[in-house]
């Protein structure tokens, strides 16, 4: 039954696709199939059964959900707990298995209750304290689908500055990297705070306008709104004139230097032109730190390049169902070319002659590394 739900009304996984979820209509003839259910999600062992049984529960008509809810609510706490114990830098890639088979049950119980209208999951600063450590790692990309669908279901009133500050430090350099769903979900995340007296603009917000460049498929029919989009993170336009000392200021050309990730050559001409113009626009000791790390970055993923065994494990479940949303959680999508993103900065360069004349001795530095690989 679980299949069929899944395909009549899919997981969500992330806050982007929240208010597109429908409830699909269960009705058990007997009660007692109904307090059954609710009993095995109550038990929260872990099972397949449980998990099969929370992909059903927010379908069920006639359902009393406070002692699930409760239940639930406690083995959030205590996934949380166990996701902050695990030492990712001692562990082994082949025990992964069981920190992403603890972020998919997390997840999986998080939708559910937010399908239950259960908005205030568990406090969220603890949440959000303890998913942010993952949030930058390319192994744990779905961290950041959970910590956006948590986000998104929050009461206006949650969402402060001193939040944003907090998920911002820790997650602007996702704004240009090399995945997409990164770049995606980290302007996501960021649009929650749109609102924000401290970061409100006068007409459109910097990421709601990242977003939307974003969350299109780059296609020659597409192509031209999106740079209509791209040209408004221009150094030369108001958005980024009235940004002048605010914690994003930044962001922009960290996002300008992600789109050259983008497999669309019409794309990178333009954005080279923007990225040229925050390096006149901008003071040398904000830019080249910015640029320099995409320049080293690069050369360590030539060198080391992520296989993909480090970032797709998949578990071993009975049920083809829990299956294949967990492969869907998990399998990697984004094949980045280093090297082409390496010769994209270094052709941007070369339009920066201030820069190259100021930063010449650390510039040559790292031509000749580039030359060594």
């Amino acid at each position: 039954m679980a299949k069929i739900i899944l395909e009549k009304s899919p997981l969500c996984h992330d806050g982007i696709s929240l208010d597109n979820w429908k409830i699909y209509r269960i009705s058990f003839k007997s009660e007692d199939t109904v307090r059954r259910i609710e009993n095995i999600i109550s038990s929260a062992d872990q099972s397949e059964t449980f998990m099969l049984s929370l992909i059903l529960y927010p379908h069920i008509t006639g359902k009393d959900v406070e002692e699930p809810v409760k239940s639930l609510k406690l083995r959030v706490e205590k996934l949380l707990n166990e996701i902050q114990d695990y030492n990712t830098l001692e562990a082994e890639p082949s025990n992964w298995t069981s920190l992403q088979n603890a972020f998919y049950e997390l997840s999986t119980i998080i939708e559910t209750l937010i399908h239950l209208n259960q908005s205030e999951i568990v406090d969220l600063h603890e949440v959000t304290s303890k998913l942010l450590r993952y949030c930058t790692d390319a192994k744990f990309t779905p961290t950041l689908r959970i910590l956006d669908q948590v986000l998104v279901v929050q009461p206006v009133d949650k969402l402060n500055f001193a939040l944003f500050q907090t998920i911002h430090d820790k997650l602007e350099l996702n704004l240009s990297s090399q995945s997409h769903e990164v770049r995606l979900l980290t302007a996501h995340i960021f649009q929650n705070f749109s609102n924000l007296p401290e970061l409100q603009q006068p007409k459109e917000s910097i990421f709601e306008i990242i977003y939307k460049c974003e969350n299109v498929v780059s296609t020659v029919q597409t192509y031209r709104d999106q740079l209509m989009n791209l040209q408004k993170l221009s150094a030369t336009m108001e958005l980024f004139r009235g940004m002048s000392g605010t914690l994003c200021r930044l962001d922009p050309l960290r996002y300008l230097l992600g789109v050259y990730h983008i497999n669309f050559n019409l794309l990178w001409k333009p954005v080279s032109k923007l990225i040229g113009e925050y390096s006149t626009k901008l003071p040398i000791t904000e830019f080249w730190p910015i640029f320099r790390e995409k320049l080293n970055s690069t050369t360590v993923n030539i060198r080391n390049p992520i296989v993909d065994s480090e970032l797709s494990i998949s578990a071993d479940f009975k049920s083809s169902a829990l299956h294949e949303q967990f492969d869907k959680m998990w399998t990697a999508s984004d094949r980045t070319d280093y090297v082409n993103y390496r010769i994209l900065l270094w052709r941007m360069m070369a339009d920066c002659g201030q820069l190259v004349e100021t930063k010449n001795r650390e510039i040559v530095e790292i031509f000749f590394g580039f030359h060594r690989h």
